[in-house]
């Protein structure tokens, strides 16, 4: 089975690897630029969904299984700003499974430095000092201790966007 994904970071191919080994035999994963098309920061899920499905859909290419757009985000709401990361995945039909991930409440700090324009990684590298902390555990294995990481966030988004696909005979799929 041949997936691409639209990201060379290695956290978002290794996110992929690990939802679709679950379920097929002899999965290769091809890490390409794919485009977003949006800001580098979303702060809407719109944005972040729209992003997901732009990754996906500008890596699309015959002779691939699947095509699949990471997308991170941010949405302010009357709580506080919550982090999420959509996924897209594309079948070689084009048939579209969306998901998110969990939410989380960012620290107030942080979501008022993205209100006014910042990008969560490089934010967070700097007040943590991990080094491209987006490479690696990211937010979410900060704040929960690394009971969390970021390609775990990811893979599950990934899951739920691949259910479709998985149960066709529920989602009724041609």
């Amino acid at each position: 089975m041949k997936i691409k994904v639209g990201s060379k970071n290695p956290v978002k191919e290794n996110a992929v690897k690990q939802a679709f080994s679950r379920y097929f035999d002899d999965v290769e994963v091809e890490a390409v630029n794919g485009n977003s098309e949006v800001s580098d920061m979303p702060l809407t899920d719109k944005e972040a969904i729209q992003g997901a499905i732009n990754r996906a859909n500008n890596i699309y290419q015959e002779g691939y299984d699947y095509f699949v757009g990471l997308e991170g985000g941010a949405q302010d709401s009357e709580h506080g700003m919550f982090l999420f990361g959509w996924a897209a995945v594309l079948d070689k039909n084009k048939n579209l499974g969306l998901a998110c991930s969990g939410r989380f409440l960012l620290p107030e700090n942080v979501a008022d430095k993205l209100r006014k324009g910042e990008e969560l990684g490089p934010l967070l590298s700097e007040l943590t000092n991990i080094e491209h902390i987006n490479k690696k555990q990211g937010a979410v294995g900060l704040v929960t201790h690394d009971q969390i990481t970021r390609t775990k966030f990811l893979e599950k988004s990934t899951i739920l966007a691949l259910v479709k696909f998985i149960n066709k005979e529920t989602y009724d799929l041609e």
